[in-house]
């Protein structure tokens, strides 16, 4: 399917530029008129790009966790004022810098004029807003407190991004350090010991046990490193096909929580997602029932998941 190129007006007559996918033209403009635009013209595919579109290019980009969490922050406190979702989201459409997202949101906007509700309108979105944050909003659509979850959601999305940030910095030096490693056995085993394999042979002497392994790992580093690629190339693609499954991601999360090191680490995770989020959802006026049913999708991990659901079951029964 081609991509044009379009310069429209909103409501208001500001001017906007963007892409769009269709069959031609006349579906492209078709789209373009459902998201609220007034098309003036639209570009083949084969048209050269003009300065302007070109600069265009370069900044449609993919749409950060850092710009969602911003879009929660202004839409939040836009709402809390009194103003109407759909304005709202106009008003922030003009904040935002990001071309995608202006069009992400520029399609919020059709959706929820077209009778959808803010939560639909978002499930249509799913690699800018996961599965949590649409619930969260469903929520707080039903009770009426839609500006608190959203201000909620975005002191979680914050400590999130926070959390993975100090994550990350904490592993770049183990990362560094195993890469080195790695290159300098890799070096030895290719570049080093290959040249021994002849004086060895000459003095016949028997050579202990892991001479031998070595000798072994170097000859088929240098023979079949190709081959060694395509397992490795085939293995992680197996093992990412059995996570996805349900029964094999309960076995492989159940296996990630029992190893040495990691295994703490992640529960620690888990256990401060949970207090932060149910905590952030019970001060929003969620219900906890409601609350511990959000907080298993935030979840990566099928055990933790399925745990919740046993932890839920005494407070279905009455108990506290």
């Amino acid at each position: 399917m081609p991509t044009f190129t379009y310069k429209a007006r909103d409501a208001v007559g500001r001017l906007t530029r963007g892409f769009i996918d269709a069959e031609d033209q006349l579906k492209a403009a078709f789209n373009i008129e459902k998201l609220g635009l007034s098309p003036i013209d639209i570009s083949t595919p084969g048209r050269p790009y003009h300065p302007k579109n070109l600069m265009m290019v370069f900044s449609f980009k993919k749409v950060s966790r850092q710009e969602a969490l911003v879009f929660t922050r202004q839409l939040s406190t836009l709402i809390s004022t009194g103003a109407p979702l759909i304005q709202s989201l106009n008003n922030v459409r003009e904040q935002a810098q990001n071309i995608r997202f202006k069009q992400v949101i520029a399609g919020l906007i059709a959706s929820l004029e077209g009778g959808l509700s803010f939560s639909a309108a978002l499930s249509q979105y799913p690699h800018i807003f996961p599965k949590l944050y649409v619930s969260l909003v469903k929520v707080g659509e039903t009770a009426g407190l839609l500006d608190k979850v959203l201000a909620r959601l975005a002191d979680l999305s914050t400590q999130e991004i926070d959390m993975q940030s100090r994550l990350r910095s904490a592993l770049v030096y183990p990362a560094v350090l195993a890469g080195i490693a790695f290159l300098i056995v890799n070096f030895v085993l290719v570049g080093i010991l290959p040249k021994f394999v002849s004086i060895f042979e000459a003095s016949s002497a028997k050579l202990p046990l892991p001479t031998k392994v070595l000798l072994s790992l170097s000859y088929i580093l240098n023979r079949f490193w190709w081959l060694l690629i395509l397992a490795v190339i085939f293995g992680l693609s197996s093992l990412r096909n059995y996570h996805r499954s349900p029964a094999g991601r309960l076995k492989i999360d159940a296996l990630l929580l029992r190893l040495p090191f990691a295994g703490p680490l992640l529960l620690k995770i888990m256990v401060a997602r949970f207090s932060r989020s149910t905590a952030a959802l019970v001060m929003s006026g969620v219900p906890v029932l409601e609350a511990l049913g959000v907080w298993r999708l935030r979840l990566p991990m099928s055990s933790w998941s399925g745990s919740s659901r046993i932890r839920a079951s005494p407070f279905l029964r009455g108990k506290a």
